[in-house]
């Protein structure tokens, strides 16, 4: 079983043939964990960072940031794709984005003016 701390949560956006086209394409190189949008154009995958890096063929970068919670402070590490980087043959043409979740720095959210 992987290390829970290397599971990751990405969403894809599918291109023209849609969504079951990616889906069967993801499940065929080894993801397992797919659940598809009601319109089809978005995917959530649930996997391991090694089958991702292996089946992407590049390795996933980590953006450091500091940020604040409540009133602590703490390292915020996203994960973001390399410059350049290419899906392999098999995704290219039913992938049109991957969208890596970024995590919020609440200490930069708007704040609601007056009130109790």
């Amino acid at each position: 079983m992987a290390d829970p701390g290397q599971i990751i949560s990405f969403q894809l956006i599918a291109g023209q043939k849609g969504g079951a086209e990616a889906e069967q394409r993801l499940r065929s190189a080894g993801f397992e964990q797919i659940a598809r949008t009601p319109d089809e154009g978005r995917l959530h995958v649930v996997a391991s960072r090694e089958l991702i890096e292996r089946v992407f063929g590049f390795s996933l970068q980590e953006r450091r940031r500091p940020g604040r919670v409540g009133s602590g402070q703490r390292e915020i590490v996203d994960l973001v794709l390399p410059e350049g980087a290419e899906l392999p043959a098999n995704l290219a043409d039913v992938v049109e984005s991957i969208v890596f979740p970024v995590t919020p720095d609440y200490s930069q959210s708007p704040r609601r003016g007056g009130g109790l």
